[in-house]
């Protein structure tokens, strides 16, 4: 799940890779109190592409 996370972030940042990027599911954002999946992954939003791979990779 984390890698399908991380093509969206790279693919919609691929422009501008500094933007900043919010991820929603059914228009909940990913929070604590909505993570994603069964595995339960937590974004901190917005996030970027530095973020994610400070906290994923």
């Amino acid at each position: 799940m984390i890698y399908r996370v991380a093509q969206v972030i790279y693919t919609s940042t691929s422009l501008d890779p500094n933007q900043k990027v919010f991820i929603s599911v059914g228009g909940q954002s990913i929070d604590l109190n909505h993570p994603l999946g069964g595995e339960g992954l937590i974004l901190q939003q917005p996030t970027t592409r530095s973020q994610f791979a400070a906290d994923f990779l």
